[in-house]
């Protein structure tokens, strides 16, 4: 995979046509095979360890980042929700109030139902959890190929939905550990410290970071020989999910 050397090719994604591939090659062949990456598919692990017994099965980069950022749009998605029903339960609120301050003193020479300052009040935040509702691109891009428009985007986040806005931090955090290359000691520290944070999470699903994340984000930096050997008997992978 580091060398983007295609070495065989099939038609399907099963254990069976794995399982061609595996058995056109030698036992010794086998033994020398030291990482197996894919997807979190549980037929790729039972591949690996029924035919590669000195391999370690890991996950492909492509992989982690998709499911970080299905989660992160999860997490978005729920900001969203939140913050519209908030807006039309004080928009409602206000109006019943306008309406009853109405029936004792009169509307005061307001017209429809809310001054207007409180309808630019409204206006403003409809603006912003709609902008919350567009931001699936800005938030899941990374920063440094993010448009003007959608760095914008961020900083409004940053300012007004902070659940949000940590939720994408997080996966920064993930994203720069990946690409720990260079330095697998301080990698497998930051990757310790991002396992030990998820268990702290409380926004939006992200509480289920700690037991679903610490296989895929092992998995991947063993693939990178990030984490010491001496760490690689760890719980198999699984599929990442806040």
């Amino acid at each position: 995979m580091d060398r983007n050397q295609v070495v065989w090719v099939s038609k399907g994604n099963s254990y069976e046509v794995f399982k061609q591939f595996c058995e056109e090659l030698t036992p010794d062949e086998r033994s020398k095979i030291e990482i197996v990456a894919g997807d979190g598919a549980q037929w790729i692990t039972k591949c690996t360890k029924d035919f590669f017994p000195n391999a370690v099965r890991c996950v492909d980069p492509f992989h982690v980042c998709e499911w970080v950022n299905e989660t992160l749009n999860e997490v978005r998605m729920s900001v969203y929700a939140k913050a519209k029903r908030e807006y039309e339960m004080q928009k409602n609120s206000t109006a019943q109030a306008n309406i009853e301050f109405d029936r004792s003193y009169g509307t005061g020479g307001r017209k429809g139902t809310f001054t207007e300052g409180q309808q630019q009040e409204f206006d403003k935040r409809e603006a912003l959890f709609k902008g919350v509702k567009r931001s699936k691109y800005a938030v899941c891009k990374n920063p440094e190929n993010c448009t003007k428009d959608q760095a914008e985007k961020i900083r409004v986040i940053e300012r007004e939905f902070p659940d949000l806005f940590n939720a994408y931090q997080f996966k920064e955090r993930l994203r720069a550990i990946i690409h720990m290359k260079e330095d697998p000691e301080a990698a497998a520290q930051k990757l310790d410290e991002w396992i030990a944070d998820a268990g702290t999470r409380t926004w939006s699903r992200l509480d289920r970071w700690q037991k679903k994340s610490q296989g895929i984000a092992r998995g991947y930096c063993r693939r990178l020989s990030i984490v010491p050997t001496a760490q690689k008997a760890k719980p198999p992978i699984q599929r990442l999910s806040f």
